[in-house]
């Protein structure tokens, strides 16, 4: 799994090493049984709504997009993927930044009214991703919306609990989605609630971070981020304990050099360091 480390000053670090890992699966300490630092190139999928709202406001997320190409590794390999109905590979994995401005800027979009099926979006990529060895991540770029049945939302959920790679999720749409209806409870406003849940639930899921830009700064800011922070993730793994079939919950330590605790998954010591972890907090033991 991914772990990175954000220290006060909110800088992501890359300076830790194997020892100063401690993993725990449902309370019980694991011995470490692999380790990888931050220099170890990543898989990143870009998923990439294609809908009529998204089209409007093309120009503002997607020339901050090179923020996030401009920030990661040279050789971190890069794939495109778009939804509406349906999800497609717009761009296989590369390291050549000029095939994936090329297109980003070449998108096609859909303007005709259709249905949105962001769930199984998601659920295609992060069986895409399963190919890929070592570090991998999945940046969203959605508004979230989704005209399917909870199935498929379930489905998904069962997908986040298993899935080994990281996901970002950036909200697109942000003046409609900030918009105050005194209809809300019943109306647009009311979808979009639905769609912030399900992106911060991607999120925290799988150990990433969701963001609801709401301007061209707010986008470059968030992508900015994201490629810090995919920049200097750790890559570590465990035996896991036999095969049950539940949720198991993943608690990570990460130590100083005195060998004291700087952080926890998930929490904000108490301390003036202000160290935080980001990695996923549970998994989904496989029952065979």
């Amino acid at each position: 799994m991914q772990v990175s480390v954000e220290d006060g000053n909110r800088v992501f670090r890359g300076d830790f090493d194997r020892s100063q890992f401690r993993i725990f699966d449902n309370g019980a300490e694991q011995n470490l049984a692999f380790f990888n630092s931050v220099d170890t190139p990543a898989h990143v999928a870009v998923l990439l709504e294609t809908s009529p709202a998204v089209y409007l406001i093309q120009s503002q997320h997607i020339a901050a997009a090179y923020a996030l190409l401009d920030g990661l590794a040279q050789d971190d390999l890069i794939a495109l993927a778009t939804y509406d109905r349906s999800a497609r590979i717009a761009l296989d994995f590369t390291s050549d930044r000029s095939d994936i401005t090329r297109t980003l800027d070449g998108m096609q979009y859909f303007l005709g009214m259709g249905d949105l099926n962001f769930y199984d979006a998601v659920n295609s990529t992060l069986a895409w991703l399963e190919a890929p060895l070592g570090k991998k991540a999945l940046v969203v770029l959605s508004t979230g919306l989704d005209s399917s049945s909870e199935s498929r939302w379930n489905a998904l959920q069962t997908e986040l609990e298993k899935t080994d790679v990281s996901a970002f999720t950036v909200a697109l749409g942000g003046a409609v989605r900030n918009f105050k209806s005194k209809k809300a409870a019943h109306g647009p406003q009311a979808s979009f609630q639905r769609a912030d849940a399900a992106l911060r639930e991607i999120a925290k899921t799988t150990g990433g971070q969701s963001y609801f830009p709401a301007t061209p700064d707010d986008f470059v800011k968030a992508y900015r981020e994201i490629s810090a922070q995919l920049r200097r993730q750790y890559l570590l793994a465990y035996r896991p304990p036999p095969h049950d079939g539940r949720v198991h919950s993943i608690e990570v330590h990460v130590l100083n050099a005195q060998g004291r605790v700087l952080a926890s998954t998930g929490v904000t010591t108490g301390s003036a360091n202000g160290f935080r972890i980001f990695s996923r907090q549970s998994y989904l033991s496989s029952d065979k």
